[in-house]
């Protein structure tokens, strides 16, 4: 009998039975060979498929019962020159083994993880060798002195409302720092937390269109411990929750502290925007009033005294020609001795 199927975004005709497998259609007649045969009773998974988004085993399935429906196959989700971030995890980690049955675990793990875009997901790391900071920035943390974690989550709001969401994370983080009793810990625009005038810790968003809404990435770097040097290497204060905290909690609880508080801001963010928050980071900034220089985009400095903040995040200089607002530069501090 002839059979339409839809494999990979494309209208495919076959010839076949139609207790023909599934497996056997696209390996014979489709010749997409990523999937392979196993055990061949749908235990193994070497097969795997994803059909109409749920994981399927292709050599249990007959191709009649797929007519209509929307097949992917390992060869429909990324190419050697632009694979898919699953199938570069594996690459990076060298996670293959013998190879054979590779493809359909990234297959489940792809119908998995696709399953649950709405979960919440918080990925922690004991040591951080090529952290990106803003501008492309490194950040390192040796193994065991930094609370390092990034924070996955699907909001409702568009991309275009998200420029607040740095400021939120941050009102958040030291929220939770300082119920953990770490009382100096302050805001610095943009996303900077302080203890002082030394950087405890900074704070980078990433976000992107998904549907309607938006996927985001929260990543949180705190120096736990001090580091031998760092100071004298970056020329700038540095400072540690060791500084401030006795006795001083672990990486664990303070990453599951942070989260928590992180989260639960981010979904009252996505309900009632960024005004709740502007004046609780207002609170929490460290140089309120006080005289501010700016690195702008283009090289210029800007001085003027800290105003808060304008509506959507930017922070605001009383400057000797007005008020001015700025949306992207670098605060230099001014210091009163």
């Amino acid at each position: 009998m002839s059979l339409v199927i839809n494999v990979n975004g494309s209208k495919r005709e076959v010839v076949a039975d139609a207790e023909t497998p599934l497996l056997y259609v696209l390996r014979n007649d489709l010749d997409l060979k990523g999937a392979r045969y196993g055990c061949g009773i749908g235990v193994c998974g070497a097969c795997m498929v994803i059909v109409d988004g749920k994981a399927v085993q292709s050599c249990d399935v007959p191709v009649s019962a797929v007519a209509g429906k929307s097949i992917t196959t390992i060869e429909g989700i990324g190419t050697s020159e632009r694979p898919h971030p699953l199938q570069r995890a594996f690459i990076a980690e060298q996670a293959a083994q013998c190879g054979y049955c590779v493809s359909g675990i990234i297959m489940s793990a792809k119908a998995l993880l696709d399953a649950r875009p709405q979960r919440p997901a918080l990925l922690a790391a004991n040591v951080q060798s090529a952290g990106r900071g803003r501008r492309g920035r490194r950040w390192h943390s040796p193994a065991g002195t930094g609370v390092l974690f990034s924070l996955g989550l699907t909001l409702a709001r568009p991309v275009r409302e998200l420029s607040g969401v740095s400021i939120v994370a941050g009102v958040a983080a030291v929220r939770a720092l300082r119920a953990l009793g770490a009382a100096g810990t302050a805001l610095k625009w943009p996303n900077d937390l302080m203890l002082g005038v030394g950087k405890l810790g900074g704070i980078l968003v990433e976000t992107r269109a998904q549907g309607a809404g938006s996927a985001v990435v929260v990543g949180i770097g705190i120096n736990h411990r001090n580091a031998p040097g760092l100071a004298a290497r970056l020329r700038r204060g540095v400072a540690a929750l060791e500084d401030c905290l006795s006795p001083l909690p672990g990486r664990n609880a303070v990453i599951g502290a942070l989260g928590r508080e992180v989260l639960g801001a981010l979904c009252a963010f996505d309900a009632a925007g960024f005004e709740p928050f502007r004046s609780d980071w207002e609170a929490l900034h460290a140089f309120p009033g006080e005289p501010l220089r700016v690195r702008l985009a283009d090289g210029r400095i800007l001085a003027g005294v800290a105003a808060g903040l304008a509506p959507d995040g930017a922070l605001q200089l009383r400057t000797r020609g007005g008020l001015r607002t700025v949306r992207n530069g670098r605060v230099l501090l001014e210091r009163r001795a």
